[in-house]
């Protein structure tokens, strides 16, 4: 039984009451009010244990809801803590990838004057022997006075053997 049917019960039987005389008394059976206080008794308790359950799971609620917040705040932090450090990785590592790359670059325009200067040398040498060999060419012609014109060979031709 609900305990707000007891109550318009309770309502009933006064208004049904008969009333005293000269006064703002009224008459109530008294079987019907006891039967239904009786029966308030039975109700009253279980409508309190319902409303106590009823408390307890609200409050029960609430904290799994924040609990389920907390963890789901926590969640987020740590997760946007990862993307941070994943992107400060990242940032590092584009960093590094520059400086090696940077650092190749580096390297090899030494390697490339190296193998210019190496060239240079070479050529220089090879410059030089040349000279040598056509001064001794001359040299051996002079001894002999060969003109130059027997071996087919003209000034312009060892003018040009020299500048090339």
């Amino acid at each position: 039984m609900d305990i707000l049917y007891l109550i318009d019960r309770l309502e009933a039987l006064i208004v049904a009451g008969r009333k005293v005389p000269m006064t703002n008394k009224v008459m109530i059976d008294e079987e019907a009010l006891t039967s239904l206080v009786d029966q308030m008794h039975a109700v009253i308790p279980d409508e309190i244990k319902q409303s106590k359950r009823i408390l307890n799971e609200r409050e029960r609620i609430i904290e799994n809801a924040h609990s389920e917040a907390d963890d789901i705040i926590k969640m987020a932090k740590e997760q946007a803590d990862f993307m941070l450090q994943e992107k400060g990785l990242l940032a590092e590592s584009q960093s590094r990838a520059t400086l090696i790359i940077q650092e190749a670059e580096d390297e090899a325009d030494r390697i490339r004057v190296g193998a210019d200067e190496y060239a240079a040398n070479v050529l220089n040498d090879l410059e030089d022997q040349m000279t040598r060999h056509l001064t001794q060419v001359r040299n051996g012609r002079s001894q002999l006075n060969v003109p130059r014109s027997l071996n087919g060979s003209s000034d312009d031709t060892v003018a040009t053997a020299r500048r090339g």
